[in-house]
């Protein structure tokens, strides 16, 4: 996606590809998680006009906004919340109560050693708000400032894996205590997008062309994509 979104820009003449325009994004995704809400700041040769850059990316892609931003502003550091959704059709015999419950476990201060692929020097412990909401398919919503590489997709297997009743919350608790070494397989990454990354200070305004450019994309994509994307615009409302 980098590629293509940085072809665009240059495709514009808003973009030079020298290291002074300070390209950063705000959050990394694994291969095949997709995104609303992905930030992005660079320093532009001229005033960005949305229509004329989506113009010139896929119909997958899309700048939905732009503002203007002090300069030094870096997106991944002034990032304050990230917003993921996993969504899903919901299991057969899925015990949604016993799902919230796993969920609620994971909301708060924890050490997620045991729910990341780790990483030497990084730091496993941190603060998350994670949901579950059932509708025409079963959301489970996360946010936090930091997240782990796959912990979301890791997390989101053990809360399937406890509505249908092959988890217990004695097992996730003592996951999550350390009192055990144990992995579980992370969730697919297509079930997971990145809703929304607030930075400090920066409120953006959605493009209304935009939006619709791209909710007409997600319509051909099948219901649970068309589901979680779309109702992300309304969740962020005029927020980054």
């Amino acid at each position: 996606m980098e590629g293509e979104v940085l072809g665009a820009l240059r495709a514009c003449g808003l973009y030079s590809g020298t290291p002074d325009t300070g390209y950063r994004v705000a959050s990394r995704t694994d291969r095949g998680v997709s995104a609303t809400g992905q930030v992005i700041s660079l320093g532009l040769g001229a005033e960005p006009d949305i229509a004329k850059i989506n113009a010139k990316l896929p119909t997958d892609i899309a700048f939905l906004a732009a503002t203007e931003v002090d300069p030094g502003f870096d997106a991944r550091k002034m990032a304050m919340e990230k917003h993921y959704r996993y969504v899903c059709e919901v299991p057969p015999d899925f015990d949604v109560g016993l799902a919230k419950k796993a969920a609620g476990m994971f909301s708060g201060e924890h050490d997620f050693f045991n729910f990341c692929k780790r990483e030497p020097g990084v730091p496993t412990a941190g603060e998350l708000d994670v949901s579950v909401d059932v509708g025409e398919a079963l959301h489970l919503d996360f946010a936090g400032k930091k997240f782990l590489w796959q912990q979301v997709r890791r997390i989101v297997g053990a809360i399937l894996l406890a509505g249908r009743g092959e988890l217990s919350l004695e097992e996730i608790g003592a996951m999550l205590g350390r009192e055990v070494d144990k992995s579980l397989q992370p969730a697919p990454a297509e079930g997971l997008f990145l809703v929304s990354v607030k930075c400090e200070g920066v409120e953006f305004e959605l493009d209304a062309e935009a939006v619709e450019r791209f909710g007409r994309y997600l319509q051909t994509k099948g219901l649970l994509v068309h589901t979680a994307m779309t109702g992300s615009f309304q969740t962020r409302g005029n927020k980054s």
